[in-house]
């Protein structure tokens, strides 16, 4: 049997090695210039920065070295702008190792030399860096002033190159920001300009961004059209990488418009180069989303060979956003196939992979403040520095001052005559500017107000909008607190009991739940999927459909009232036939006061006993109510314990567990919540409630205290009852 190569193959495998060949003879040429150049320190400097350009992105540790070679030699040397050049290359450097703090340290002192020198090229460049640094922040309204700093040098210099690619950068900042007429002007300011220097890379580059902003509001057939344009370009250019991600693009188009065939060609495209260019993270990017593409078209065995190639690559290089997708994926897919073992067993996983990531999110938010706090005291600190400058330079003027005046009022001697024969003259020429000016400040002062007063209205518009949206939550959390049990109902059949209850928005997605059937006392706690507003419309769900179970069905087995609402939420939700995965965590306890005997289920809810000064846990089914195992057979398991003698139990949402606060900024965590209500079970509830209130309130006192610092994490929700029959 004979094997053969497509060509589009070997095109890419030799572009590949053109590529690679072409970077390793360029490191090459520039070693051997360097060898050769001895006595030229400014050669030497450039060829050095050149160096860690290019080790940029394959070897930062290289292009740590050279770019500080650059910089000693520049300085032995005394030639300032190649220091210059060194510090932003050491900038560079720094950012693309994610060290933001030291990176916007190496900008500013090279910015401080350019400005100096009066090298505006430079400032331009350092300007352009610093933006890249406090964008990878999220300082946007930093990012944009620095940006627009160098694209009013870049003006003055007359450099189209170099405005084209600010007015490009603007553009992603303003998508980003989700302003999308003013990314699109400042795109179409970039591709204007490419255009007329007949920029293809630019234009390429410029088309592809245009596409995503497409993308984004979904206006798909004008996102096909940018990406499709931008991809001719790099294949003729034959940039590989670009091209690949270009075909990613569209495919992700194809995908989100039902087209899955083309969407998989376009994916397998993009696959095969990533594989030739050896690039494991976007493999495993284009692997999860062949996965995703592949489960619609019901080809499940094929999906999951590639979620597991993924899902290999993304353990490899510790990508565990990635890891967590390829999770998710396997769960669906397996779901759908009804190997729900499996699925249960990936699903826990990504579950648990979520909870990486998120602590990793919170860490990197947490360095990115200090990092913004640590770019913020240095540019505090050189102000103070250019404003002693100042001051001395203030000092040495008014020397000079004193010195020349006694030359100065001479001067005016002599020619105070010929001021005062000027005087009759002058007082009618400025008597004209002066009306003139007069009436041009008028002019601008009336464009002035009706701007003013154009900013007001719309101020209050957005104040009124905002009050709007807060009134009707308001309003919505006065109907969920409606549909609530009172503290006094409970009270009337449980009066030793407390609820500590701390939504974390307006509205709660934690609800709990009170009836009286039969005789026993049915209690629900629920956590259902989000917070704020979604979750508020789930806990109406979860909310009626107790009612129908307990109230009007009379159901009063803690098991069977899961298994009720469970198949409840998949019919409500259409979870069947769609990809909901929405769901709730649930513990339900019903109390027999007649025969003193306590029953449990809970769904991925425990409950909390002590007796006899122990705590017992009691587990939950390892299944939640709906969700992405929407299957109606479910049965949960109904947990019977004798309650003749004194009995406290608590149930609760993992809301308080995972709360972030204390001196070093973990999760608060269950064992402490558990030991926290052990030790201090024996007091009144109402004490109880108030020590849970007061700790969690001193545990998040040590978060960060702005506007962009994390603060409630999660809804809260712990109840606790005493029993003494």
């Amino acid at each position: 049997m004979r094997y053969f190569i497509p060509l589009h193959t070997i095109i890419i495998c030799l572009c590949l090695s053109t590529v690679v060949q072409a970077q390793t003879l360029r490191i090459t040429q520039l070693k051997k210039q360097l060898s050769a150049t001895r006595n030229n320190d400014h050669a030497r400097t450039n060829l050095l920065i050149a160096l860690s350009r290019a080790y940029l992105r394959t070897s930062p540790a290289n292009a740590r070295q050279y770019a500080e070679r650059a910089f000693n030699t520049a300085k032995r040397a005394s030639f300032a702008q190649g220091v210059g050049r060194a510090l932003n290359q050491m900038g560079l450097v720094s950012f693309q190792v994610d060290d933001y703090a030291k990176a916007v340290s190496y900008f500013l002192k090279a910015l401080n030399i350019n400005e100096q020198l009066g090298y505006k090229n430079g400032i331009a460049d350092t300007y352009g860096y610093l933006a890249r640094v406090y964008a990878q922040q999220r300082s946007y309204e930093q990012a944009i002033g620095y940006h627009f700093k160098a694209l009013k040098l870049r003006t003055a210099l007359k450099d189209p190159a170099g405005a084209a690619s600010t007015y490009n950068n603007l553009g992603l900042l303003h998508n980003q920001l989700k302003k999308y007429n003013k990314a699109i002007d400042f795109y179409t300011q970039s591709l204007l300009i490419q255009q007329k220097l007949d920029n293809q890379q630019g234009m390429a580059i410029t088309y592809n961004n245009i596409g995503e902003l497409y993308n984004q509001q979904r206006n798909y057939p004008n996102a096909l059209y940018y990406f499709i344009k931008s991809l001719q370009i790099k294949k003729r250019l034959k940039n590989l990488p670009g091209e690949a991600v270009t075909l990613s693009n569209i495919g992700n188009i194809y995908y989100q418009t039902g087209q899955y065939s083309l969407a998989v060609n376009s994916l397998l495209k993009a696959l095969q180069i990533r594989q030739q260019l050896n690039d494991n993270r976007r493999i495993a990017s284009t692997c999860n989303n062949l996965g995703r593409v592949l489960a619609q078209q019901q080809r499940y065995n094929t999906a999951i060979q590639y979620y597991t190639q993924a899902l290999q690559l993304a353990k490899t290089i510790k990508a565990h956003t990635m890891v967590a997708n390829a999770y998710e994926g396997l769960a669906i897919t397996y779901h759908r196939m009804g190997e729900h073992d499996q699925a249960f067993s990936h699903h826990r996983k990504f579950a648990q992979m979520k909870d990486v990531i998120f602590d990793e999110q919170t860490s990197k938010r947490i360095s990115r403040l200090q990092a913004r706090y640590d770019a913020q005291k240095k540019l505090d600190k050189l102000a103070l520095l250019n404003k002693e400058n100042q001051l001395k330079q203030d000092e040495i003027a008014k020397q000079r001052l004193l010195r020349n005046s006694f030359i100065g009022i001479s001067f005016l001697v002599i020619v105070l005559a010929f001021v005062l024969y000027r005087n009759n003259h002058k007082e009618r020429t400025s008597g004209e500017v002066f009306a003139h000016k007069t009436k041009e400040i008028e002019r601008k002062n009336q464009e002035i107000a009706l701007k003013n007063r154009a900013l007001q209205r719309h101020k209050n518009l957005i104040e009124n909008k905002n009050k709007n949206i807060t009134d009707s939550l308001t309003y919505a959390r006065h109907i969920q607190s409606v549909i609530l049990p009172t503290a006094q109902e409970i009270g009337s059949f449980l009066p030793h009991h407390f609820i500590f209850y701390k939504p974390r928005d307006i509205v709660s997605g934690d609800f709990y739940y009170f009836a009286l059937v039969r005789h026993k006392y049915v209690l629900a706690v629920v956590d259902c999927t989000g917070h704020g507003v979604p979750g508020a419309f789930m806990s109406l769900i979860g909310n009626n459909l107790l009612n129908q179970v307990v109230k009007e069905q009379r159901e009063t087995e803690p098991g069977k009232i899961l298994d009720k609402m469970h198949a409840g939420v998949i019919n409500i939700l259409k979870q069947k036939t769609t990809d909901n995965h929405d769901g709730m965590d649930a513990a339900v306890c019903v109390i027999d006061p007649a025969l003193k005997i306590l029953e449990f289920a809970g769904a991925n809810s425990p409950l909390l006993l002590v007796q006899h000064q122990q705590m017992q846990v009691i587990k939950p089914d390892r299944q939640g109510v709906g969700g992405i195992f929407s299957d109606e057979e479910a049965q949960f398991t109904t947990h019977i314990i004798e309650a003749n003698t004194p009995t406290t139990f608590y149930m609760y949402s993992d809301g308080y567990q995972d709360q972030f606060g204390g001196k070093n900024n973990k999760k608060f965590m269950r064992q402490n919540l558990r030991k926290l209500l052990l030790d201090n079970h024996h007091l009144p509830m109402a004490e109880q409630q108030q020590l849970l209130e007061n700790t969690i309130h001193q545990w998040m006192a040590y978060l960060p205290n702005d506007e962009d610092a994390i603060q409630q994490m999660d809804d809260m929700l712990v109840l606790g009852v005493k029993l003494n029959f």
